[in-house]
C-alpha cells in the first residue's frame, strides 16, 4: 500500500538535525583556547565513570534539555532541531565581534538523540542510532542481528509493525 511505501522509504536527503543529548565538537581554527572549550581532551580525566557502553566521554558540548549549548563569547545557542551549518553560522556570527573572520567547524561527536528501537518476538531487542547517514527501515532491521531467525527455526521475521510519529503501520 501507498502508506507503507511512504513509511519505509528513505528520508529525504538533507542535513542531520541535532537533538537534545547529542554531543557536538566545535573547532575554531587558529584559536585552540576556543576549540572545544571546557570539554577536556577526549578522555574521562582518569575517573572511574563507566557505562555499559564503556567509558564516559567528557569532551564536546552537550546539547542540554532545553536544546542549547553554551559557547564562550557567544553565549547560549539554540542547537536542537538545527543543522550543523546553522549552528556553525551562529557561532561564527557571535565570534565575529571578537575575532576577524573566524573559521568555525561544528561536528557531531556522539549521536545520542535519535534512535530506532527494534523489539517484539525476537531473541534480543536492539537499538540502532540515527546518524547523518540515511537509514531505511530495512537497513535498521539488518543492523539488528537478533532478527535472523527465531531460535534456528528458519521462519525469519514476519508481521513487522512500524511506529513513527505515534502512527502504527503493519509492514
Amino acid at each position: 500500500p501507498q502508506d507503507v511505501k511512504a513509511l519505509t522509504a528513505g528520508r529525504v536527503s538533507g542535513n542531520y538535525e541535532v537533538g537534545v543529548g547529542d554531543i557536538l565538537q566545535v573547532v575554531v581554527f587558529g584559536h585552540p583556547e576556543l576549540t572545544n572549550p571546557g570539554g577536556g581532551n577526549g578522555g574521562n580525566n582518569g575517573g572511574g565513570n563507566s557505562r555499559q557502553s564503556g567509558q564516559v566521554d567528557t569532551s564536546g558540548q552537550l546539547v542540554n534539555a532545553q536544546g542549547e549549548i553554551y559557547f564562550p563569547y557567544v553565549g547560549q545557542i539554540q542547537a536542537a532541531n538545527r543543522t550543523l551549518t546553522e549552528i556553525r553560522q551562529s557561532i561564527r556570527d557571535g565570534l565575529s565581534e571578537y575575532i576577524r573572520q573566524p573559521q568555525v567547524d561544528v561536528r557531531v561527536r556522539q549521536y545520542r538523540s535519535q534512535r530506532v528501537y527494534i523489539s517484539g518476538d525476537i531473541d534480543r531487542p536492539c537499538t540502532v542510532p540515527i546518524t547523518d547517514i540515511d537509514l531505511t527501515v530495512v537497513q535498521a532491521l539488518d543492523a539488528c542481528s537478533s532478527l535472523s531467525s527465531k531460535q534456528g527455526g528458519g521462519t525469519g521475521v514476519r508481521n513487522i509493525r512500524l511506529i513513527r510519529n505515534q502512527q502504527s503501520t503493519l509492514i
